[in-house]
């Protein structure tokens, strides 16, 4: 009974440690008009609850995509948090987003105290906001003017 008691004390714990950081989320979130939720569950663990419009997911059924632009609001929230501002490096992590899911990562980041840094091979929708550097029409160039 004890070791039960303790588990759920510390599920209860938990959830209450991470809902500090539930607003913060949100404010990143809501740029892609999502909003998100912990919740403790019937089990004494806690789940995710994403709502989109009138729609709720629940953190099981996002796609990996989703998964990830949770993840990565999870972890923007806890700098955040600690007030750290600086540079994100993301080399191939965004490579097998779709395009409407990348671009709602961008979307994410504006306005934050972030700059991120990522290689991609392939993006089809380019907002005014993000600068690209086209690895290929650059050296493609080189070789143009040294011919």
């Amino acid at each position: 009974n004890a070791l039960k008691e303790l588990d759920k004390f510390y599920s209860f714990y938990i959830l209450n440690c991470v809902k500090v950081l539930e607003p913060i989320i949100n404010s990143i979130i809501c740029k892609i008009g999502l909003e998100m939720s912990f919740i403790l569950t019937g089990k004494g663990d806690f789940d995710i609850l994403l709502k989109k419009g009138k729609d709720e997911y629940s953190y099981k059924e996002l796609s990996s995509g989703q998964r990830l632009l949770l993840s990565i609001a999870f972890q923007l929230s806890l700098l955040l948090d600690r007030g750290d501002i600086g540079i994100i490096l993301a080399d191939e992590g965004f490579g097998n987003l779709d395009t409407e899911t990348m671009i709602s990562l961008y979307e994410m980041l504006k306005e934050l105290p972030f700059q991120i840094v990522s290689i991609v091979h392939r993006f089809e929708s380019v907002s005014r906001d993000i600068n690209i550097i086209d690895l290929n029409k650059e050296l493609y160039d080189r070789e143009k003017i040294s011919s």
